[in-house]
């Protein structure tokens, strides 16, 4: 990412922030021999029990092992859950900080990076029909020599041709551009959400479900 002027911005630096990272792992450490581990055993016990192949009494008494397995994880949880909910507290509040501080730039940024798609295509579009205007003359000029009408005809069907084409892959070029840079907006709040989500171990919330929603519309329908 750079500056709040005139130079580039990418977004992507949201995911690479070690600060971030560094609150993810540090939760993740809490988590995994408490909350995580007891949502891991669950997992284990609901596949064990669906799978056939495995005898009665071995599944017994392996789901027996696992739900001592899952009080003893439960135990951890409840000692480091106070620790986790506030390092939780205090990491989405830097999320929410990143992401807040340069959105607003990044926006920018892809806004003008479509202006200028825009423009690039209109020149292009007139580049385009003044070539083959000055195709066409060159046609007509060899036309007004040799009086040969089917020439004449055969080159004005290629160059309308020509000329379609050039207009359609300028078109798609000038459309994937744009979808590009309204991805990459889009993007950047489906990432702010799903990292907090993440730092909540999966909670989600309420507001920032309802922005996201909004945002999803405003770039399905606007597009």
């Amino acid at each position: 990412m750079e500056n709040k002027n005139n130079e580039k911005i990418d977004f992507s630096f949201f995911n690479e922030d070690a600060k971030l990272a560094d609150y993810g792992k540090a939760l993740q450490e809490l988590r995994k021999d408490g909350v995580d581990k007891i949502a891991s055993l669950k997992n284990h016990i609901y596949a064990l029990k669906k799978n056939r192949l495995i005898d009665d009494a071995v599944k017994i008494s392996s789901i027996e092992e696992y739900k001592k397995e899952i009080e003893e994880a439960k135990k951890t949880a409840l000692e480091n859950k106070d620790a986790e909910k506030k390092l939780a507290a205090e990491a989405v509040a830097y999320s929410n900080k990143l992401f807040n501080d340069n959105i607003r730039d990044f926006i920018k940024s892809e806004n003008q990076k479509q202006k200028q798609y825009k423009i690039d295509y209109e020149n292009q579009i007139s580049s385009i029909m003044q070539e083959n205007e000055a195709a066409k003359k060159e046609a007509y000029d060899e036309f007004a020599e040799t009086k040969d009408s089917a020439e004449l005809n055969r080159k004005l069907n290629v160059l309308k041709f020509q000329l379609n084409s050039s207009f359609a892959e300028a078109k798609n070029k000038y459309r994937d551009a744009v979808a590009a840079s309204k991805e990459a907006k889009n993007q950047a709040y489906i990432d702010h959400v799903q990292k907090n989500i993440s730092l909540r171990n999966g909670r989600t919330n309420l507001k920032e479900n309802m922005v996201l929603n909004f945002k999803d519309y405003i770039y399905k329908f606007k597009l």
